[in-house]
């Protein structure tokens, strides 16, 4: 009896099925299962690890190039924004050449640059020294125990 219930459910289910307008081809994505001792499963997966890592690899090339031409584009774009296009000429590139015995050797036009940032040096260590020398006599001063409270 149990049987013949399993034929006719069968047999049911396959007149439904031809019912069915649509039969979608289903296709396996597992590879057939091989034996453990069949060493092409081993390669198998070795090559499908390199396959992977390359195509990372390739992925990670183009993904840097795309970043690279995107950031040149940039570059161009706000290069191409700026109005100050500065036109220099040699006679006013000349720079402070230092000789083997360290005596700047200059133009007439640094000759006078130089004596002015010479003088604010100069400036900049007197004012220096002259607060070193007011820090020193506060200290002596409150060290003293002198000043009046």
């Amino acid at each position: 009896m149990e049987e013949k219930r399993k034929q006719q459910k069968v047999l049911q289910e396959q007149k439904e099925r031809e019912e069915y307008s649509f039969r979608p081809q289903l296709v396996s994505r597992r590879a057939p299962k091989q034996k453990k001792g069949d060493e092409s499963s081993k390669s198998d997966k070795a090559g499908n690890v390199m396959a992977v890592q390359q195509r990372a690899d390739k992925w990670m090339k183009s993904r840097e190039g795309k970043l690279k031409a995107m950031k040149e584009e940039e570059d161009k774009q706000k290069l191409g924004e700026c109005t100050f296009k500065p036109q220099l000429e040699a006679s006013n590139t000349s720079h402070v050449i230092m000789d083997k015995t360290g005596v700047s050797t200059a133009s007439d036009a640094n000759v006078a640059s130089l004596k002015s940032v010479e003088k604010y040096i100069e400036k900049q260590k007197a004012l220096r020294a002259t607060k070193e020398e007011s820090k020193k006599r506060a200290e002596h001063y409150i060290g003293s125990g002198t000043g009046s409270v």
